[in-house]
């Protein structure tokens, strides 16, 4: 996570900069709240976190460092407590009166491996879920389509918003590093369109991948909703809860081709005979849904035996005649030669 590894005692030029992933980020400017701040401290490089194309990923949400995972690099110790995000006081530091009155988060992602290429419409809602940040231990879907990331890396971002009644305007953004493992697929994701309020209309809702939700900063948003009306990572704003399935609606996937033979032509006569081919160049493109591995191999064809595309016994009237073989007879020149030689042989006595 960008500004993740910054303390006070290893990074003293770090300044009055708040590094804490729970920070809420309100009426910043841009290079403040973009990747809460921190693209000038990127994470180790081998800091990538990883999702599996078709499977979930899970990750660790809480109100401070002390309750997760990662506590040794906390203030004030190991603070856990089981799948609780915030240990010991009430809900409503996790910005809710309950488990009916959750905003939902979102990961984004885009497809580029340096941090400093990444636009804000570059990033698109591949996953959510609508429980954050109820436990400790969140579930994120991941669409099975997903393509690979390009350098094995792409840049991903957590992002939530709360309900208007549980706390003040203000929203959650933070970066990181990240990677789809097991891709099966390369189809690129579209450009993602902005999201609309579609709660008393389905129709409203945008279809397709949506980009995030910037909200009530100084600049660089792109909703505009009233500070008691926060846009939120639920069915209300076009987001189910789960993998975001619909990022590819309305494009078709590119499809591996490969060539087969064809045996015969269609216009070949019925009465003749013609031997099957003992081996045929691949020289006709089909289209093949199915990976090539797993296709059943072609027959042998049987170059020995010949195919008869023809009846066996030709019809009269149609066209068909059936020839005898005739005798072997001797023209009548040939005839009168052996005529002569028989004639002087008998002369001489033979």
């Amino acid at each position: 996570m960008f500004g993740f590894n910054v303390t006070a005692s290893n990074s003293p030029q770090y300044g009055s900069r708040d590094n804490r992933p729970q920070a809420p980020l309100k009426g910043l400017p841009f290079n403040q709240w973009w990747m809460h701040g921190h693209l000038d401290k990127p994470p180790h490089p081998e800091d990538v976190f990883e999702f599996p194309a078709g499977g979930k990923a899970t990750m660790e949400l809480a109100c401070d460092k002390d309750a997760t995972s990662y506590y040794t690099s906390g203030p004030g110790g190991d603070q856990r407590n089981g799948n609780d995000p915030c240990p010991g006081p009430p809900s409503k530091l996790i910005h809710t009166n309950g488990i009916n009155d959750l905003g939902g988060c979102g990961i984004a992602i885009a497809y580029k491996s340096d941090v400093n290429d990444v636009r804000p419409e570059d990033l698109v809602v591949f996953s959510v879920n609508h429980r954050c940040i109820w436990d400790r231990f969140t579930d994120f879907q991941v669409p099975a389509n997903m393509p690979a990331c390009p350098n094995g890396k792409c840049i991903c971002a957590w992002l939530w918003q709360h309900q208007g009644d549980a706390g003040g305007d203000e929203m959650y953004m933070n970066g990181f590093q990240c990677r789809i493992t097991g891709a099966t697929h390369n189809t690129p994701i579209p450009k993602g369109k902005v999201p609309v309020k579609c709660a008393d209309d389905k129709s409203k809702c945008v279809k397709g991948p949506k980009v995030p939700m910037y909200w009530d900063q100084a600049e660089g948003n792109n909703m505009f909703n009233d500070i008691r009306d926060p846009p939120m990572y639920l069915d209300s704003y076009g987001f189910p809860d789960g993998a975001q399935n619909d990022l590819w609606d309305g494009v078709t996937e590119a499809k591996v081709t490969t060539t087969v033979s064809t045996s015969a032509a269609a216009s070949t006569p019925t009465s003749t005979s013609v031997p099957a081919p003992a081996s045929t160049p691949n020289t006709t493109p089909v289209s093949s849904p199915a990976p090539v591995a797993t296709s059943p191999a072609p027959p042998k064809a049987q170059a020995a035996t010949p195919t008869t595309i023809s009846s066996a016994s030709p019809t009269k009237g149609q066209g068909h005649r059936t020839c005898r073989p005739k005798k072997n007879k001797r023209s009548p020149r040939a005839e009168y030669g052996a005529a002569i030689k028989k004639h002087r042989r008998s002369r001489r006595g033979f």
